[in-house]
């Protein structure tokens, strides 16, 4: 995964491959350990990520709420039109903020 800071308070992860169970403790990980106050806008760019199941959307969901809690926002950028299915189909469309 590659974390992008940039100067007007924004992180942007762009996270690669698979979100599932195998790697979703690592991946929440990394950006849990790089939010710090200092940012306020946070972007997933899951442009290049092929798969996710549950357990990558319980992480796309808890990374919400935890950005929520602490007063910042969050988006989901480029997401894949199969990724995008998979949060519509489970009722997630109106859940996250979506850019291109």
């Amino acid at each position: 995964m590659e974390i992008i800071r940039e100067a007007n308070q924004t992180l942007i992860f762009k996270i690669s491959g698979e979100m599932n169970l195998e790697n979703h403790s690592n991946i929440k990980n990394k950006i849990l350990e790089s939010l710090t106050s200092d940012f306020k806008k946070i972007y997933l760019d899951l442009s290049g990520v092929t798969y996710i199941d549950s357990s990558g959307l319980g992480l796309l969901i808890s990374i919400e709420k935890y950005v929520k809690t602490n007063e910042k926002t969050m988006s989901l950028k480029a997401v894949p039109a199969d990724i995008k299915r998979v949060l519509d189909l489970s009722g997630l469309e109106n859940f996250f903020h979506f850019v291109d």
